[in-house]
């Protein structure tokens, strides 16, 4: 029995149809599979990264949403947990930013108070003041002291004394 050409081939006919109608779903179903698989990628750093952008602009209150369970997720997951830390340190750092600034503005007062008191008493003290350095200098004198022959300022406290004494003839 002869097998007729066309009944022979139409195996392999079918075969080669079949491959080719396989080639062409695949060829066109491999790149929309790869497009949706990279958007799957994509998306979330394009959402990471303009959350890392307002957050470099100071806007520390942005949350990614994207807490998954890959790599990316993971992540997202931390970039909320490190905004969220650094919301709170500034938050922090301001709160003692105005307190420092209080109690410099307090201490600022009570130095100036002080200091009105001091002048007060020096301004209106009836026996002689002197002001004395580390060094035993004298570098500041009650403007009703007068001194004879000679300048104090930046001597030893003991020699002005044994000057003073001297010039004004008081023995001890």
């Amino acid at each position: 029995s002869e097998v007729d050409k066309e009944e022979a081939f139409q195996a392999v006919s079918a075969f080669i149809r079949n491959l080719a109608l396989w080639s062409l779903l695949l060829v066109g179903l491999i790149p929309l599979l790869a497009y949706f698989f990279a958007r799957t990628i994509v998306r979330p750093l394009d959402k990471l990264t303009a959350v890392a952008k307002e957050m470099a602009a100071g806007n520390l209150s942005v949350k990614t949403g994207l807490c998954r369970k890959d790599e990316i997720g993971t992540l997202a997951c931390s970039f909320d947990t490190m905004s969220e830390s650094i919301k709170q340190m500034m938050d922090k750092l301001e709160e003692a930013n105005s307190t420092l600034e209080a109690k410099v503005i307090s201490r600022t007062q009570e130095i100036a108070s002080a200091h009105e008191k001091i002048k007060s008493i020096i301004d209106n003290a009836n026996d002689a003041i002197i002001t004395i350095d580390e060094q035993h200098n004298i570098f500041e004198k009650q403007r009703s002291i007068v001194w004879e022959n000679q300048e104090m300022q930046g001597h030893a406290v003991l020699t002005q004394v044994l000057f003073f004494l001297e010039d004004k003839e008081v023995r001890y």
